[in-house]
């Protein structure tokens, strides 16, 4: 799982890294009724999930919050081998759930998806 990387050009360093270790398989969005989505939660509603320094700065948060997208590559079965968290911070939810100042919205979001990706990850 990649989690935590912003703009367009983290984006091209990571499609870059990626067409090196997997060169025949390219990137594409999750579907929203792709089974990691549906292990223990159904995640219908997916949302951004800000970094907890751009909760604490205030309205005017940085250009590059923009296009959340939760993407992936398959192996030959049709598996998930790597799961992407771009625009979106599912780490700073686990890391900053039992701060009161982080919204709930957030952490049982990225808790949700956190649960899903190990119950898929030890059953495909």
């Amino acid at each position: 799982m990649l989690d935590d990387f912003w703009g367009t050009q983290e984006w091209e360093r990571f499609e870059e890294s990626m067409s090196r270790v997997f060169p025949d398989r390219p990137i594409v969005e999750v579907a929203d009724a792709d089974s990691i989505f549906h292990m223990a939660y159904d995640l219908d509603e997916r949302y951004q999930v800000p970094w907890a320094w751009a909760l604490r700065s205030g309205p005017n948060l940085p250009q590059r919050r923009r296009n959340a997208a939760l993407a992936r590559i398959y192996d030959d079965k049709g598996r998930i081998m790597v799961m992407m968290s771009f625009n979106s911070d599912i780490g700073d939810s686990w890391e900053w759930a039992d701060d009161p100042r982080y919204p709930e919205r957030y952490s049982a979001l990225g808790i949700r998806i956190g649960v899903n990706y190990v119950i898929y990850s030890m059953t495909h």
